[in-house]
C-alpha cells in the first residue's frame, strides 16, 4: 500500500466508519435525484446525466424541496421533508469530515490529542468519535427518501426489510426476473425498483 505524505491519525475501525459516512453520502445524493426525477417526470437519461448529475446534493435538496408540493400524500411529503431536513443539517459536517485536512489536535493542559479534521470554513474541528454517529444518521435519512421513492411509486413501504441491494447493469443479475427492474433510460442500464424486499 501506497502511503500518503501524512499518517492517518484514523485507526482502521475510524477509516471504515469515515468510508461507511462516504457511502451513504453518495446514496442519499442517489435518492434525492431519483425524487428530483420522479416529481419532475424527468425519464430522459441526457436529461438526468446533464440537469442532475452534475448538482452537489445541497442543490439537490434546494431543488426537491421546491417540488414537495408536488406531493399530494401528506405522510410521502413529511417524509421527504424530513429527508431534506436531516441531510441539510448533516452536510456541512460531511463535508467537513470528508474534505477536511485529518491531524491530531494539539491537546490542551492535561488532556490527551484528539484525531480530528480541521477546515477553513469551520472553527470548529471535526473529531474522529463523530463519525459513526454521522454516518448512521445519514443512514437513516435514505431510509426515508427510500419510504418516500416507493410510496411515489405507488407501493407499501411497509415490510420493506433494510437493507435492499442496489444493482445496476444491462441485465438483472444472475436468476432474477426482469419484473423487479426498471429502466433507468437509453437502454443503457437497470436498477432495482424502489419496492424490492430482497
Amino acid at each position: 500500500m501506497q502511503h500518503a505524505a501524512f499518517k492517518s491519525p484514523l485507526n482502521d475501525a475510524g477509516l471504515a466508519e469515515l468510508g461507511r459516512a462516504t457511502l451513504n453520502w453518495g446514496f442519499a445524493d442517489m435518492l434525492a435525484g431519483m425524487l428530483i426525477e420522479m416529481l419532475l417526470g424527468i425519464r430522459d437519461i441526457d436529461a438526468k446525466r446533464h440537469l442532475l448529475s452534475p448538482l452537489m446534493i445541497g442543490k439537490k435538496i434546494d431543488v426537491l424541496r421546491k417540488c414537495l408540493h408536488r406531493i399530494e400524500q401528506d405522510d410521502v411529503r413529511a417524509l421527504a421533508l424530513k429527508f431534506c431536513d436531516e441531510i441539510s443539517s448533516l452536510n456541512s459536517g460531511r463535508n467537513h469530515a470528508v474534505h477536511g485536512f485529518w491531524g491530531w489536535e494539539t491537546a490542551k493542559d492535561g488532556e490527551a490529542p484528539r484525531a480530528a479534521a480541521s477546515s477553513h470554513k469551520s472553527k470548529k474541528p471535526f473529531y474522529a468519535e463523530e463519525i459513526s454517529g454521522v454516518a448512521d444518521r445519514i443512514a437513516a435519512a435514505t431510509i426515508l427518501a427510500h419510504n418516500a421513492l416507493t410510496m411515489l411509486g405507488g407501493k407499501p413501504s411497509e415490510g420493506i426489510q433494510y437493507p435492499v441491494t442496489f444493482w445496476f447493469g444491462p441485465v438483472p443479475p444472475h436468476g432474477e426476473t426482469t419484473d423487479k427492474w426498471e429502466p433507468l433510460g437509453g437502454g443503457e442500464a437497470n436498477f432495482r425498483s424502489s419496492g424490492s424486499q430482497n
